[in-house]
């Protein structure tokens, strides 16, 4: 299997998780009552931002040094039982914090359930590193594998649980037995497709000694960015916890979501790719690291603008097909969270990361945070939740311009070479093009009386899906391997009736 398709196996896997929580939200909207579905949602937001923080920075340091230190086996140990201790701390921390952090979220109902969230975080701590790992010795089949296990353990057990009427708090506990199954799982993948592969009894006096400080050292100024960065991407959560009752808290998080998988492409092809961009600024290599980034760039914009485009016509249907009419008032903050898809084409953080400017993400980091922080709490007083989504989208907008503005002094690039702009324009037109066009299939649709929700949904995704493909076609947007790539997973050929105009293709870099 080449490595095109290898990435895009894990971007399924990954697909496939992002898909089975918008299943167990669909499932839980229906079969739970608004106040303790928001008081569930207010848990595990609780249990996600405690993960984040206490490892952010050091799976990225696993990257950095593994291909320099000699016993990588050992290095691997090490750091999956660095997760552990992590973890036990942590939850310890958490147990004895627990009202704190209960009052922090505005729900003091939380306090009864926050031990079981602590072992949902333990049982979590080693599995931070799992892409890290396999990643890094090209165990790409194993990492898709523990995804799709792990997501289909985590979640099935959950529908049943949730269908059946289970009170929150066996729910939780549903939960624990699904991680601990999902750790057994990740050990075993991991003995059979990193270690093994590895030779045995490799040498620390091979290249630099390097030692947990070392990892820790280097994850400091990742580690700081990442601490503002893991409070600025939830903290307009936590200000309509803080503000609002768990039913409204309920109705902004499903507005707030996240489109299943997309996010996902961005950073799984950052991380897969890791490793060329070090090689490439190690060489000094500029034009090339710069080639990976706008190659990765080019195929990301195809989908997020496309995906923006379309969704941002059907808000409202989409949201009330997942969601029922209870939940329709969460559409326009969708809309408006759809936006961050314009700015996620690309890891901004790549750049300082690949090149040792690692203090520059704190710097970025506390601008974007202390903005975020101001617009939020400015905009809801003016517009409610409404006004927290504009100021996310606001804060996205200027913090992208601020990496940018770094990244561009780091590599001594010109603004017209940092990004593919020419290119990614170009996409855009043509996904807006296709959701005007999807807005009068819609239309059409609703003149000729075809009837039900997600028909109609459905019949205007494939008007969507034609129009656009054939636009970037035609145009020779698409290039060859675009095209291979879409012909073996489709199995058919679905260019074969399509005129082709204009020039042909060039790189997108």
């Amino acid at each position: 299997m080449n490595f095109a398709d290898k990435v895009a196996l894990n971007i399924l896997a990954k697909t496939m998780g992002s898909g089975l929580l918008i299943v167990s939200s669909i499932i839980m909207t229906r079969y739970l009552a608004k106040d303790t579905y928001g008081t569930y949602l207010q848990a595990m937001l609780l249990v996600n931002t405690v993960v984040m923080l206490s490892f952010v920075g050091l799976p990225q340091s696993f990257y950095y040094f593994f291909q320099q230190i000699g016993n990588k086996r050992r290095f691997i140990a090490r750091n999956v039982l660095f997760g552990v201790a992590i973890g036990i701390v942590v939850a310890l921390l958490m147990v004895i914090f627990k009202t704190a952090l209960a009052r922090m979220l505005g729900n003091v109902a939380l306090e009864r359930y926050v031990l079981l969230l602590a072992l949902i975080v333990l049982l979590q701590s080693p599995l931070c590193f799992k892409e890290a790992i396999f990643y890094s010795t090209d165990a790409l089949i194993a990492s898709s594998l523990c995804s799709v296990t792990g997501a289909v353990i985590d979640y099935l057990p959950l529908y049943y649980a949730v269908i059946s009427g289970w009170s929150l708090e066996r729910l939780f506990l549903v939960f624990i037995a699904s991680k601990a199954v999902n750790l057994a799982v990740f050990f075993l993948l991991l003995k059979k497709f990193s270690l093994d592969q590895l030779p045995r009894g490799g040498s620390d006096d091979v290249g630099p000694s390097i030692g947990i400080l070392d990892q820790v050292r280097y994850a400091i100024p990742i580690g700081g960015a990442g601490y503002l960065g893991v409070v600025g991407s939830q903290v307009d959560k936590y200000i309509v916890s803080n503000a609002f009752s768990p039913e409204q808290f309920a109705v902004y998080s499903r507005g707030a979501m996240e489109v299943p998988f997309i996010s996902t492409i961005t950073y799984m092809l950052n991380d897969i790719t890791l490793p060329r961009y070090v090689a490439a600024y190690k060489n000094r290599d500029v034009p090339q690291l710069l080639g990976l980034m706008h190659t990765n760039i080019d195929k990301v914009a195809k989908i997020n603008l496309a995906v923006f485009a379309f969704l941002f016509v059907q808000a409202p249907l989409l949201i009330e097909i997942l969601y029922t009419r209870q939940y329709v008032e969460a559409a326009p903050i969708f809309r408006v969270y759809l936006g961050s898809l314009l700015f996620g084409v690309t890891v901004y953080n790549m750049i300082p990361t690949v090149t040792g400017n690692t203090h520059i993400l704190f710097k970025t980091t506390l601008f974007s945070t202390t903005i975020k922080i101001l617009l939020c709490w400015g905009l809801i007083h003016l517009w409610g939740t409404m006004g927290v989504a504009v100021g996310v989208i606001l804060e996205t907008l200027l913090h992208t311009a601020y990496r940018l503005f770094y990244c561009v002094r780091i590599l001594k690039v010109g603004w017209s070479e940092i990004m593919p702009w020419s290119n990614t324009a170009k996409i855009g037109l043509a996904a807006a093009a296709s959701g005007a066009v999807a807005a009068l299939g819609q239309w059409l649709l609703g003149m000729l009386g075809v009837g039900g929700n997600l028909l109609t949904f459905s019949l205007s995704f494939l008007f969507f899906c034609y129009f656009y493909l054939f636009v970037l076609h035609s145009t020779r947007m698409l290039h060859d391997e675009d095209r291979a790539f879409l012909k073996r997973w489709l199995r058919f050929d679905l260019f074969l009736f399509m005129p082709r105009l204009g020039r042909r293709a060039t790189s997108p870099s």
